[in-house]
């Protein structure tokens, strides 16, 4: 299991650092690039509080 989260973590670093560039290149700026990862972020955080709380029964 830690093999599949490291390996889609990596994944997940590279086409992270290899989209934006991109973009850089077609439009010369990093604006969308950074509109995408505002709403990235939000729709993150939506989701991390839609998760069911763990009750600590000790």
């Amino acid at each position: 299991m830690i093999g599949w989260l490291f390996l889609s973590h990596q994944i997940g670093s590279a086409i992270g650092s290899y989209i934006p560039g991109l973009l850089y290149d077609v439009t010369g700026s990093y604006d969308i690039s950074f509109i995408y990862s505002i709403i990235l972020l939000i729709g993150a955080s939506v989701l991390s509080f839609l998760l069911p709380a763990v009750a600590n029964n000790e």
